[in-house]
């Protein structure tokens, strides 16, 4: 693996004329110097001169990248950081908090109405920068499987210019550190979520460390009603690549498993319109179809062999068509490599009986077995490689596919403990202690992607938690519909365009007009959000709140019949007219 190792502390001095970022412990590599008036970067060796004791002094640890906005650049640095894991001696870490320095200190060449954009751009950039889930590893690379580093480990180029740019977040905030050429402060950033837990010896199994590590492909980045299936390219929706990685206290071993979720791979939408579940519909003509499909594909089979697709949706329908239309495909692509299952989970599943999952267990069990996992031994030679990747999918790749990402990857622990000498048999795995912390584990990770992608936690991880659907859990699950309704509604449009505007997706011109809506559209969607909410608080309260004394049960009955008949005239009035009052991006339109 490469040595080369990006600044992990550094000094970063804001006066009014420059600004300096110096490495504090790494000699030899130069200082980066920015020129507040015009915006010039440049690097520098030489001794750094004094600075006024008034100038603003900061130890940070590391760059993500400059946005590039009405008034020029902003500097974006980390200046939190927490230890998330170590893996083979490597400290992955979570950033905690940042800071926006605008590089150049006067905006008034702008107008009023860039003024009010330019603080838009930032509080965009500030809410993804808030957002659970960026990881970064200074002498290591993040953003590849195990597996593949092993393929890597001849490999001398820094660490950033072979990262898999699928999970490379801030590779385009980061172009103008590039073109200085100096690779120590060049930090990739990873989105997804990586937990670990040290498992001690139990129960005549050794000890190990437990490493979960998921991460969210930024080609596609969106939220749940506003990106859905392919684009042209073949990259799709909420695209998540997850690698289960063992490693035995004792020893150099290791093992590795990788899944994947993602859209379905076609041209639909189903955009939010104010109703509860929006109509899905079928985009595209079938050449460009299936021109897409198979640029997926490609590259999955590149990448990882056999892909088995795992289709969880409803076998009923609009979600019916759009199987029919995924299986469709595949049939016509006809490629060896990749394998397709429909499992109906709401249907097999129903009445709680999530049992019922060891049915799409069965089924795909030889699968399992021709897919294997990748394992090194002591010395760190690989003893076996995995042949393919799980495909797991729903229609938003949340809910259903974490329960049954989870039971593959139960399956795989039990046959790679045995296989690296930690357990006697894979029936042993199941009697451990660490059986309740693996549940946890992933019932956590299953938290944290889907509030990237949905707004919410994950629906279901009370059978993920007890290996049991339960009361409560449907209960909490109706908690987070609601909640992924409002925000999904009224809030994801602003969320997409901070996604879209972080990732390079929209570059922002001081020649074109503001791209953003009239306040009157969004205060009418607020104003929509606030009465609906009224309406049902006051219906609750007219069910549950005792009537006063001298009014009558049948006035109290009229009462509640008028909310009712309110709150369903409203919701029919908005279902009709419901785009208008829905909070949608304006920065980038996805070409499906």
């Amino acid at each position: 693996l490469s040595t080369n190792m990006a600044n992990d502390l550094i000094r970063l001095y804001v006066a009014p004329q420059r600004i300096i970022l110096e490495p504090l412990n790494q000699e030899g590599t130069p200082s980066i110097e920015i020129d507040r008036a015009s915006g010039r970067i440049s690097t520098s060796t030489s001794k750094r001169p004094d600075f006024n004791p008034k100038d603003k002094l900061q130890d940070i640890h590391g760059i993500i990248g400059i946005s590039h906005l009405l008034s020029g650049g902003h500097l974006i640095v980390i200046t939190g950081r927490q230890l998330a894991a170590k893996v083979h001696g490597h400290d992955i870490w979570k950033v905690t908090r940042t800071r926006i320095i605008a590089i150049s200190p006067d905006n008034s060449s702008l107008s009023a109405v860039q003024k009010a954009d330019e603080a838009r751009y930032v509080q965009m950039l500030e809410h993804v920068l808030a957002m659970d889930g960026f990881y970064f590893c200074y002498d290591h690379d993040l953003t590849h499987t195990v597996q593949r580093l092993a393929t890597l480990a001849d490999d001398t180029r820094p660490v950033w210019v072979r990262a898999d740019e699928r999970f490379f977040w801030n590779k385009a905030m980061l172009q103008d550190i590039i073109k200085l050429k100096v690779n120590n402060w060049i930090l990739p950033i990873m989105m997804g979520a990586v937990m670990t837990e040290h498992v001690p010896e139990q129960r005549g199994a050794g000890a190990f460390q437990y490493v979960l590590i998921s991460r969210r492909n930024c080609r596609r980045p969106g939220t749940r009603y506003n990106v859905r299936g392919a684009d042209k390219d073949g990259n799709v929706a909420n695209f998540v690549e997850t690698e289960q990685i063992l490693i035995p206290s004792k020893g150099g071993a290791c093992a590795s498993f990788v899944q994947t979720r993602g859209s379905i791979p076609v041209f639909w939408r189903q955009t939010a319109d104010i109703k509860y579940k929006p109509r899905l519909t079928l985009q595209g003509e079938a050449i460009e179809v299936g021109a897409a499909f198979r640029r997926h594909f490609e590259e999955q089979t590149r990448l990882y062999g056999t892909v088995n697709c795992i289709n969880l949706i409803d076998q009923k329908g609009s979600e019916l068509k759009l199987g029919e239309v995924y299986e469709n495909q595949v049939r016509l692509y006809n490629n060896s490599n990749v394998k397709y299952t429909a499992f109906d989970f709401h249907q097999q599943c129903k009445g709680m009986r999530f049992d019922r999952l060891s049915l799409l267990m069965d089924q795909i069990s030889t699968d399992i077995e021709k897919t294997g996992y990748y394992l090194a031994d002591n010395t760190g030679t690989m003893v076996s490689k995995q042949a393919g990747v799980f495909r797991t999918n729903c229609i938003d790749n949340l809910d259903r596919t974490n329960v049954v990402q989870s039971l593959l990857a139960r399956q795989a622990l039990a046959v790679q403990l045995v296989q690296l000498g930690l357990a006697r048999e894979r029936r042993t795995v199941f009697e451990m202690p660490f059986e309740a912390q693996f549940k946890n584990i992933w019932a956590n990770h299953a938290d944290v992607i889907s509030k990237q992608y949905s707004g919410t936690g994950a629906m279901k991880t009370d059978f993920t938690r007890t290996g049991k659907r339960t009361t409560q859990g449907a209960i909490n699950d109706g908690i987070n519909g609601l909640m992924r309704y409002y925000l999904n509604n009224f809030t994801d449009g602003f969320r997409q365009d901070a996604l879209d505007l972080f990732v390079g997706n929209y570059t922002v011109d001081t020649h074109h007009p503001s791209p953003f809506r009239s306040k009157n559209a969004a205060y009418a969607a607020l104003a929509a959000s606030i009465m609906l909410v009224i309406a049902v608080v006051l219906l609750i309260f007219s069910a549950v709140l005792p009537p006063a004394p001298e009014v009558t049960w049948l006035h109290s009955l009229g009462m509640m019949l008028v909310w009712v008949v309110a709150i369903f005239g409203f919701y029919k009035g908005l279902g009709k007219f419901g785009k208008v009052f829905v909070d949608q991006p304006v920065l980038f339109l996805k070409n499906n």
